[in-house]
Protein backbone atom coordinates (compact mmCIF):
# COMPACT_ATOMS: atom_id res chain seq x y z
CA UNK A 1 0.00 0.00 0.00
CA UNK A 2 3.21 2.46 0.98
CA UNK A 3 4.72 1.53 -2.40
CA UNK A 4 1.43 2.49 -4.06
CA UNK A 5 1.20 5.71 -2.47
CA UNK A 6 5.33 6.47 -2.75
CA UNK A 7 4.17 5.93 -6.87
CA UNK A 8 1.34 8.40 -6.78
CA UNK A 9 3.71 11.19 -4.87
CA UNK A 10 6.53 10.74 -8.09
CA UNK A 11 3.58 11.18 -10.43
CA UNK A 12 2.53 14.10 -8.75
CA UNK A 13 5.91 15.95 -8.28
CA UNK A 14 6.46 15.06 -12.29
CA UNK A 15 3.23 16.45 -13.02
CA UNK A 16 4.55 19.81 -10.90
CA UNK A 17 7.81 19.81 -12.27
CA UNK A 18 6.91 19.54 -16.25
CA UNK A 19 3.85 22.05 -15.15
CA UNK A 20 6.27 24.39 -13.58
CA UNK A 21 9.05 24.24 -16.18
CA UNK A 22 6.23 24.44 -19.52
CA UNK A 23 5.48 27.83 -17.81
CA UNK A 24 8.81 28.64 -17.29
CA UNK A 25 8.82 28.59 -21.46
CA UNK A 26 5.54 30.41 -21.74
CA UNK A 27 6.59 33.31 -19.60
CA UNK A 28 10.57 33.57 -21.69
CA UNK A 29 8.69 33.16 -24.89
CA UNK A 30 6.01 35.51 -24.42
CA UNK A 31 8.55 37.78 -23.01
CA UNK A 32 10.75 37.70 -26.35
CA UNK A 33 7.77 38.46 -27.89
CA UNK A 34 6.32 41.65 -26.10
CA UNK A 35 9.94 42.93 -26.05
CA UNK A 36 9.42 43.66 -28.87
CA UNK A 37 6.44 45.08 -29.10
CA UNK A 38 6.84 47.27 -25.24
CA UNK A 39 8.42 49.88 -26.83
CA UNK A 40 5.40 51.28 -29.18
CA UNK A 41 2.70 49.64 -27.50
CA UNK A 42 3.14 50.39 -23.31
CA UNK A 43 -0.25 48.69 -23.35
CA UNK A 44 1.05 45.42 -24.14
CA UNK A 45 2.61 44.79 -20.71
CA UNK A 46 -0.79 45.23 -18.73
CA UNK A 47 -2.40 42.50 -21.56
CA UNK A 48 1.15 40.36 -20.99
CA UNK A 49 0.49 39.97 -17.36
CA UNK A 50 -3.13 39.17 -17.57
CA UNK A 51 -1.52 36.59 -20.29
CA UNK A 52 0.74 35.04 -17.80
CA UNK A 53 -2.39 35.00 -14.87
CA UNK A 54 -4.84 33.28 -17.24
CA UNK A 55 -2.19 31.11 -17.78
CA UNK A 56 -1.51 30.09 -14.70
CA UNK A 57 -5.03 29.76 -13.68
CA UNK A 58 -5.28 27.19 -16.90
CA UNK A 59 -2.47 25.36 -14.96
CA UNK A 60 -3.58 25.18 -11.82
CA UNK A 61 -6.84 23.95 -12.84
CA UNK A 62 -5.83 21.07 -15.40
CA UNK A 63 -2.83 19.62 -12.55
CA UNK A 64 -5.30 19.66 -9.83
CA UNK A 65 -7.81 17.12 -12.40
CA UNK A 66 -4.38 15.37 -13.57
CA UNK A 67 -4.13 14.69 -9.35
CA UNK A 68 -7.97 13.96 -9.23
CA UNK A 69 -7.90 11.08 -12.00
CA UNK A 70 -4.32 9.69 -10.53
CA UNK A 71 -5.61 9.58 -7.24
Amino acid sequence: MKDIQKEDNKLIYLIEGVQIISFIMIIIISSFMVNIYILTFPLLNYLFLWILVIAYRIYKQTSNKLKKKIL
